[in-house]
């Protein structure tokens, strides 16, 4: 007997790529912007599908010319932001993409034709010609256009880069709570404590108890921070003055290490504009957070969910939606709709 597994959902759109975590697995997905048919807006995605066998970040666009009898369907193509299917016990990346272009800038721009990346996708860059201190680190998306921008990192005193390769990282750590890259650290504006950014939007909470790892002389002063432990007393604190800028929340911890006596976390390389360490003094050991447990006393006067923290398998099947006005996971503030099967048949070939 033949048979179908039908699973369904709704979200709000916050302008970033979506994933939608299945309970199983899945041959195909219908997903319906209810915003955009509302408004009858004119070429811009409202019916988006896909089904097995499509290569990563395909699909089908159904999208209107502004008649209400006239509907153009287009194919996505990797491109466009389509569906990319998820399985993240599978830790086999994607291929490599060519890169033509990253600025010296912060935050970084990276110029790939048709990238096909959103807003909340990760990346990870290989083969970099002239900035090779960040080759293997993984970086979040902050702003996409022709070109996509990584946030949280100043790389304004590096040369830029004419060649190289990036890779969509399709899925997070199987375990949470995650380690995650440093990019900068300055000194609360309020306290002087250590505010670190990081290269990955972070999940740490308020309460978690962290190891530091700045191992080696590429971190000067910073080294002194290696294998300090640390409670965190604050998340995302607005950026000030030579932080790193981002595409949204400030990405960063506050933990209760006074730094307000190492000087300038700017004084890597050869001038005293460089949020991160010179490709000169490439081999080194990146800077990490490292979760440890949990601060008792803290979570409880921070009113933090003390088995929020608990080390635990986060695996899962699921869809990564692109976000975009031409993509599945439509523009900030748009209603969509999704429904998903997987069938089954016991009838012969």
């Amino acid at each position: 007997m033949d048979s179908t597994i039908i699973q369904q959902g709704v979200f709000t759109a916050d302008g970033s790529a979506k994933i939608l975590t299945l309970r199983s697995d899945i041959d195909w997905m219908s997903v319906i912007n209810y915003t955009k048919i509302a408004a009858n807006a004119a070429s811009t995605g409202y019916r988006f599908y896909w089904q097995r066998g499509l290569s990563d970040g395909d699909g089908f666009e159904e999208q209107s010319t502004g008649a209400a009898t006239e509907i153009d369907l287009k194919v996505l193509g990797a491109a466009g932001g389509g569906f990319t299917l998820i399985d993240s016990s599978d830790f086999t990346l994607p291929a490599g993409v060519a890169l033509t272009g990253m600025t010296n800038a912060s935050p970084p721009v990276i110029t790939s034709a048709g990238h096909g990346l959103s807003i909340g996708d990760i990346v990870r860059f290989t083969s970099l010609d002239n900035q090779p201190q960040i080759g293997g680190i993984d970086f979040s998306v902050t702003a996409v256009a022709a070109t996509f921008t990584i946030g949280n990192i100043n790389l304004s005193n590096s040369t830029a880069s004419t060649d190289g390769n990036w890779r969509k990282v399709p899925y997070e750590s199987l375990y949470y709570p995650r380690s995650r890259f440093i990019t900068y650290i300055s000194s609360s504006a309020t306290t002087g404590r250590a505010k670190i950014y990081m290269s990955v939007t972070h999940t740490f909470i308020v309460g978690e108890k962290v190891r530091l790892q700045l191992p080696g002389s590429t971190w000067n002063n910073f080294s002194q921070l290696n294998n300090r432990i640390a409670t965190v007393v604050a998340v995302n604190e607005a950026r000030a003055g030579t932080d790193p800028t981002n595409g949204g929340t400030a990405n960063n911890i506050v933990v209760d290490i006074d730094v307000s006596g190492l000087g300038s976390w700017l004084t890597f390389g050869a001038a005293s504009n460089q949020g991160y360490p010179a490709a000169g003094e490439v081999p080194f050991t990146p800077a990490q957070v490292v979760p440890l447990g949990e601060d008792t006393a803290q979570a409880l006067t921070s009113g933090t969910d003390m088995l929020a923290d608990q080390t635990y398998n986060t695996g899962y099947l699921g869809m990564n939606l692109g976000a975009g006005a031409d993509a599945p996971a439509g523009q900030a503030n748009d209603v969509i709709y999704w429904t998903a099967g997987k069938s089954f048949s016991n009838l012969a070939e």
